[in-house]
């Protein structure tokens, strides 16, 4: 009888027989990338831009896929944790990204799910965003939507 441990080996052989070392191990850390969130829009239209920072560890791991997860920073609350991946279709770079968070001065936790766009060459873009808050004292659940654009700057 095979243990899955064993089956986990030989899987990873056999790619390196067939493939070889550097076409199994093509995953590759890219760095450190930044952009500056402008949220400007939630469920209710329109509103007066708030900015943050948003920081991801970014890998490549095959082809036209990459790899992405760090906090981002909204203002006056606990980092929230974004993981996911994007995909270069083009001279456009797509995000999908699922974030938690909690909020210290609130009683409500949020879970979302964020698509964004980005320009290849200038990373710079869009985002949109569609969440549900718990609120743990009064067990009630609301869906939102936020949306607004991404510019890349530096990494502090």
């Amino acid at each position: 009888m095979r243990t899955t441990a064993s089956v986990f080996l030989a899987t990873i052989l056999l790619g390196f027989i067939m493939l070889g070392a550097d076409e199994v191990m093509a995953q590759s850390y890219m760095g450190n990338f930044c952009w500056s969130v402008t949220v400007t829009e939630y469920e209710s239209g329109p509103i007066t831009p708030v900015t943050f920072l948003s920081r991801f560890d970014v890998t490549h791991v095959g082809g036209a896929s990459y790899a992405l997860q760090g906090p981002a920073f909204p203002p006056e609350e606990n980092p929230s944790i974004l993981v996911g991946a994007a995909v270069v279709i083009g001279s456009d770079i797509y995000m999908t990204l699922t974030c938690t968070g909690t909020h210290p001065s609130k009683a409500w936790r949020n879970t979302g799910v964020l698509h964004g766009r980005i320009n290849a060459s200038s990373l710079n873009g869009t985002f949109y965003e569609l969440y549900n808050s718990f609120n743990p004292s009064t067990r009630l659940f609301t869906p939102g939507y936020s949306a607004g654009t991404l510019t890349f700057v530096p990494c502090p």
